[in-house]
């Protein structure tokens, strides 16, 4: 999308509020990303939604590491460079492309797991290939952009399309495949669980109390991993529904007041992308216990007791709870 934000009027207050957070998401953002790939790393066995994470993890340290550095550094100036308009710029949008086609695949998969429990668990490898292909689709969605971005004589970067309606229509496959659909997917996905979870169950008396406390502690589970998968689904919605809305006022009603408030929303919620990109290791922390409990043996180890970490396994022992855990974008 093109960027209507005027950079000449970018006050130095304004300036300095926006790279301080910018500098703050960076290091936020790498540490807790980073440190959720190294604590998965010395898991002795990884299941499927490791691997996700894992995904969802990289996809935020991409968007981090290519975009926030550049920011620091062209934000407020007058011209952007190419390879900021042609690369940079669309990297933010395929990061975020797939981190919602992943958070799609684990509410897919979580469906299937809960609803047919009985069956064969999803082949790893075919996790693998599925996540292979969010990146290639991703790229694929975002070619357009890289050919037609360039940078803006009035600041910025802006695309360079034939015709205007070209770049409506390619707004519209944007909205609709990078938020509409997924969500709508995946709402479907946490009904279904949800109906599933708390419907009435009918014991066999033949059940043992063993049988039942089993059956009960995998209906306790799956109801964590939904509050948990639920949680990093809303904070994403929140986070990118101010750029598909600038994006399409942008696009669709270009003049006067509802251009000023497209601008607006883009220079004051870009932030929202980045910070979200720091929220995926925060809500790990927060809702499950496997990731607060390494959380705190890492940062023990940093602060004051690194012999205790040395002291116990030299590689996590594996958690039989955490293995049921299944755990786009705004332009510069």
């Amino acid at each position: 999308m093109a960027n209507p934000t005027n950079y000449e009027k970018v006050t130095d207050l304004e300036k300095h509020i926006k790279l301080v957070l910018y500098l703050f998401t960076l290091v936020l953002g790498v540490s807790g990303n980073t440190l959720v790939l190294v604590i998965l790393a010395r898991k002795i066995r990884r299941v499927s939604n490791d691997v996700f994470i894992i995904n969802l993890a990289v996809a935020d340290l991409t968007l981090l590491v290519f975009s926030v550095p550049v920011m620091v550094l062209y934000y407020g100036e007058f011209n952007s460079p190419d390879f900021v308009c042609k690369v940079v710029w669309p990297m933010m949008t395929v990061s975020n492309t797939v981190s919602i086609f992943t958070l799609t695949l684990m509410a897919i998969c979580r469906c299937h797991v809960i609803l047919h429990s009985f069956r064969p668990d999803i082949r790893q490898r075919n996790i693998y290939r599925a996540i292979s292909l969010t990146w290639i689709c991703s790229l694929i969605l975002l070619l357009p952009l890289m050919i037609v971005a360039t940078s803006n004589p009035v600041g910025g970067c802006k695309e360079d399309w034939l015709s205007k309606m070209d770049g409506k229509i390619y707004t519209i496959v944007l909205v609709i495949l990078q938020y509409v659909l997924p969500l709508t997917l995946i709402a479907i996905a946490y009904v279904w669980i949800a109906v599933d979870l708390w419907k009435p169950r009918n014991l066999n008396s033949a059940w043992t109390a063993t049988d039942r406390k089993g059956r009960e502690k995998r209906r306790k589970e799956n109801v964590q991993i939904v509050k948990t998968l639920a949680t990093i689904v809303v904070l994403f919605a929140i986070c990118m529904l101010p750029g598909h809305i600038a994006w399409l006022l942008g696009d669709f009603y270009d003049e006067g007041k509802n251009k000023v408030v497209a601008a607006v929303i883009l220079r004051f919620f870009d932030i929202l992308v980045y910070v979200h990109s720091c929220l995926n290791p925060i809500v790990y922390g927060t809702l499950t216990k496997y990731f607060r409990r390494e959380y705190s043996r890492y940062i023990s180890y940093v602060f004051c007791c690194r012999k205790q970490l040395h002291s116990n396994n030299s590689r996590p022992s594996h958690n039989p709870t955490h293995e049921n855990i299944l755990p786009r974008t705004l332009s510069l």
